[in-house]
């Protein structure tokens, strides 16, 4: 597993669910929802491919 320094490093945003920046899968997980302010919510995605975390705004 890796930590969480590393994970956030991976960490990208998105305007819409298509594919990995990174890698291009499109085998992509929603793992979580966060609500931040102002920003509003946020869902996260990793990779199934690569491993990486990806932010999306929720509309």
């Amino acid at each position: 597993m890796r930590s969480i320094s590393k994970r956030s490093n991976l960490i990208k945003r998105i305007r819409s669910y298509s594919t990995c920046p990174s890698c291009g899968s499109n085998n992509l997980v929603k793992v979580d929802e966060y609500y931040y302010e102002p920003s509003g919510w946020l869902e996260i995605y990793e990779c199934q491919n690569c491993g990486s975390l990806i932010e999306r705004p929720l509309s």
